[in-house]
């Protein structure tokens, strides 16, 4: 139930970008998705309507990400939470499909330190969507996502980050012999989206991503598919820009000036068996600045997915990419994840890993200078839920996040990419579904 994502610091701008650069550097590489609808449910014609309620209460080991050579800043929080998630979505898609998932949080940290309660906050999580004839050889599709984060800040006198990324899109897709998992031939889409981003008390952060993208998709064998993607997308910051085109005072960097992102894709997915599937794909990734450096970059993918038993679901995978970055000029990035599932009767547990390695060409430091930086950051976690009834169920969750690195020499005052730090984050709840 605990997340971290992006934060900043009323008192010190460079700390903002610190915590924020941390943020961007652990969910760039796998940014998962939240399960918002119940998969029970009730008919309300059509559709099936479904919502659930979790709550409970979790301990934060290091709530700042504090590095090792900082002992004053590793500050400890226990804290409550509440979620409330509601979903409705079309029972048998025929003429049309409907889908809505809403998710939000509460989060209280409980402290006497004024600093640790102003970590305190709302998290949202939700989409919708609506196609029209999905069964039919042509389809046209409109969606609505939403995201709010709030996540503490990278120092004990700092306040969270709050941030809206909103992200309206249409599509037109085409699927000649239906769309299930057993369907040959080609099918494709065209897509256009409008991604908006908006910071509380960060404004120069703030910007707008319109852009299209298209996938054209083969299907020679049932399950198996040669596919190629392609996408277009400009970045614009909402904030004037300077006589150089960039940011304010961090125009130097070229990390906030507007620039036009490409990329393509080549890929292959199959499954071999009933129990193994893999994916594979190569393409290739630009980013063109209006000020500054550009940056390119062969991006590449490989996964396998192992279900022996329909109850154990194993996956392992690796990826690099390149993408965008408001705190540098391109951010960079390595991955490998491991991850398991087992449901049987009334258990589900789940377990991942994963190891980053990720590279800020021309970032911001704390002391203003710029420098390019390579980091490895370990992210783990596992959660068991058991059902205690038909829809009631308890349950536990661990996450380690962890900095590989040798921290940097510790300085009052003085902000940078941190370094050597070890977060541990326990929660435990009851979880109910309608």
């Amino acid at each position: 139930m605990m997340r971290s994502f992006m934060s900043t610091n009323r008192r010190n701008p460079s700390c903002a970008l610190s915590a924020l650069a941390v943020s961007v550097l652990m969910v760039s590489t796998f940014a998962g998705t939240s399960e918002v609808a119940a998969q029970d449910g009730v008919s309300v014609g059509e559709l099936r309507l479904g919502a659930g309620l979790g709550a409970g209460a979790g301990y934060n080991s290091n709530l700042f990400l504090a590095a090792d050579n900082n002992p004053d800043g590793q500050v400890s929080s226990v804290s409550a939470f509440v979620e409330p998630r509601i979903g409705l979505s079309t029972i048998e898609p025929r003429s049309y499909d409907f889908d809505l998932e809403l998710s939000a949080e509460w989060m209280q940290y409980i402290s006497e330190e004024e600093g640790e309660r102003e970590q305190s906050g709302l998290s949202l999580t939700g989409h919708t969507g609506l196609r029209l004839n999905p069964i039919g050889d042509v389809s046209a599709a409109a969606s609505f996502r939403v995201r709010r984060t709030n996540d503490p800040a990278y120092s004990v006198d700092g306040s969270p980050l709050r941030n809206w990324r909103l992200a309206p899109g249409v599509e037109v897709g085409f699927h000649p012999g239906g769309i299930g998992e057993s369907r040959l031939g080609f099918s494709g889409y065209l897509r256009g989206t409008y991604r908006v981003a908006r910071f509380e008390e960060r404004s120069q952060l703030d910007r707008n991503t319109p852009g299209v993208s298209a996938r054209l998709q083969y299907n020679f064998l049932p399950r198996t598919a040669l596919y190629v993607t392609g996408g277009l997308a400009r970045t614009m910051y909402v904030d004037e820009r300077d006589e150089e085109g960039g940011a304010g005072e961090d125009a130097r960097s070229a990390a906030r000036s507007d620039s036009t992102s490409l990329n393509g894709v080549l890929g292959f997915t199959t499954a071999w068996t009933r129990f193994l599937g893999t994916r594979t794909a190569v393409g290739y990734a630009s980013i063109n600045h209006d000020v500054g450096p550009s940056a390119a970059a062969l991006t590449a993918e490989a996964s396998v997915m192992l279900q022996p038993v329909s109850s154990l679901r194993l996956t392992a995978g690796w990826r690099r990419g390149l993408e965008d970055s408001p705190v540098a000029n391109a951010l960079r990035y390595d991955g490998i994840r491991l991850e398991g599932s087992y449901r049987w009767n009334i258990v589900e547990l789940e377990a991942y890993t994963g190891l980053r390695f990720v590279r800020l060409d021309s970032f911001v430091s704390g002391d203003g200078e710029l420098e390019d930086r390579t980091d490895r950051l370990l992210d783990a976690g596992s959660s068991l839920r058991v059902a205690v009834a038909r829809n009631v169920g308890i349950g536990v969750r661990y996450r380690l996040r962890s900095s590989l690195d040798e921290a940097e020499e510790f300085e009052e005052g003085v902000s940078a990419l941190p370094r050597g730090y070890v977060q541990h984050l326990v929660s435990g709840g009851v979880d109910v579904r309608f």
